[in-house]
């Protein structure tokens, strides 16, 4: 079941976030990096139009969008807890932020994604439209681009 996010969930989606983060393996010093960036309270969650996946009354994934312009959503974030890899999770909520992208007339979402999580959001359609570059040397994130 996928539902609007509710300002209790911060927590819930922020410890999610970066167990989904460490699952990839990265050293100890980007991890303390990534906590404070993947923090996010509830009052955000809401504000960001979270939406959470839930299986048996647990949070096990969960996205945000932020409007960009009148055609251009981000998807902000989105997140699946490691022990729920691999079950259609990420494909499900992926598929109900572009259907509410669409229901709100966006012609297309863009995400910085994880250069890890990049496959599978090309596997969605998306294409490779730029770089981020982050604060550690040598490591750009991929801007992705899907149209809606």
């Amino acid at each position: 079941m996928i539902r609007p996010a509710t300002s209790e969930d911060g927590e819930a989606v922020t410890s999610l976030a970066f167990r989904s983060k460490a699952g990839w393996g990265y050293p100890e010093e980007m991890m303390a990096v990534f906590r404070e960036e993947l923090r996010i309270s509830g009052e955000q969650l809401v504000e960001q139009d979270g939406h959470v996946a839930e299986r048996e009354g647990a949070i096990v994934g969960f996205y945000t969008l932020a409007p960009q312009s009148a055609e251009e959503v981000e998807l902000g974030a989105l997140f699946v807890d490691p022990g729920h890899l691999r079950q259609g999770i990420g494909s499900a909520l992926l598929e109900h932020a572009m259907s509410l992208a669409r229901s709100r007339e966006f012609k297309r979402m863009t995400m910085v994604s994880d250069p890890h999580a990049a496959e599978f959001y090309e596997a969605k359609g998306a294409v490779v439209v730029g770089e981020h570059p982050t604060r550690f040397t040598g490591r750009v994130l991929p801007i992705l681009e899907i149209s809606l």
